[in-house]
């Protein structure tokens, strides 16, 4: 499926501003251009890029390092 930011935002409680911050750094998923002035993530990026925070800050806590959010 694919997603709008809007979703996106719902789906990862991130504002606009980290998401797209996040792309810049190469941590967060790239949008694509569906149209000129429309772009759309891909749900199944979306859906790994959760995953990896869940199973990183799993490691965290089983590290003793606190699993802090990277952003």
């Amino acid at each position: 499926s694919y997603l709008t930011l809007k979703q996106v935002k719902e789906i990862t409680q991130l504002s606009t501003s980290t998401i797209y911050r996040l792309i810049a750094r190469g941590k967060f998923p790239k949008p694509f251009k569906l149209a000129e002035r429309t772009s759309r993530w891909v749900g199944s990026e979306i859906e790994e890029f959760i995953n990896q925070k869940i199973e990183k800050e799993k490691g965290s806590y089983l590290l003793g390092t606190g699993g802090k959010f990277d952003h």
